[in-house]
């Protein structure tokens, strides 16, 4: 039998399966239709390699999902988590699976606060994996995640709080100054949200406002 692994460490997975659920569920519930018109381009190879060779990514996996991967996973062409309705995995993605706020879905967004908010959440999982500037989690062991276990817990919670305040630019009755506010914070905190594809629908959404 498999050993658990550290309390803290445990319950930091279950958390963050928590947070990538829900990520997946703002962005299917928003963007599902374009994701599916799109044929997969970005799902061909066999990206999911990627969850099986990180320990983080595993358990995971494996706490969302159980053992989801196919017996012959390492000599797929394709990716080994797609099925005929699509990725198996909600929670546990590989690396290249993050930032998935391409271009199409940019120019769905119906305002500035909508550009912010997807590039926030498209990149939250990414900010939880660079644990400190040296210690970046989907490289790391068992034994160095539960030497980092109360840092790893730390980050998890952070990324919740933050979801939970990022919330409020999807809010048609908050007010626009507190949307300003966060949009600000978010960004200060996660230099990344402001990828290209990012930056320039918010400068050309706000040439709207007149800021020319």
């Amino acid at each position: 039998m498999a050993q658990q692994p550290h309390p803290t460490v445990q319950k930091a997975i279950e958390r963050y399966v928590e947070l990538e659920l829900e990520i997946d569920r703002l962005c299917t519930a928003r963007f599902a239709g374009t994701c599916i018109e799109c044929g997969g381009l970005c799902c061909r190879a066999n990206h999911a390699a990627m969850t099986l060779g990180s320990w983080w990514l595993r358990q995971v996996s494996v706490a969302a999902h159980g053992q989801w991967w196919p017996e012959d996973w390492a000599t797929r062409q394709g990716c080994c988590a797609q099925t005929p309705t699509g990725c198996v995995l909600h929670a546990g993605r590989p690396v290249c699976c993050w930032s998935w706020l391409c271009e199409p879905l940019v120019r769905q967004c119906a305002d500035v606060w909508e550009v912010v908010f997807y590039g926030f959440i498209s990149e939250l999982p990414g900010d939880v994996a660079r644990l400190t500037p040296s210690l970046d989690l989907l490289q790391m062991s068992e034994g160095e995640i539960a030497a980092a276990a109360d840092v790893l817990a730390a980050r998890v919670e952070l990324a919740h709080r933050m979801l939970a305040a990022g919330r409020v630019l999807l809010d048609p009755a908050a007010a626009q100054i507190d949307k300003h506010r966060v949009a600000m914070r978010l960004i200060c905190q996660m230099p990344r949200i402001l990828q290209p594809s990012v930056h320039q629908a918010l400068l050309e959404k706000m040439t709207t406002w007149g800021w020319e």
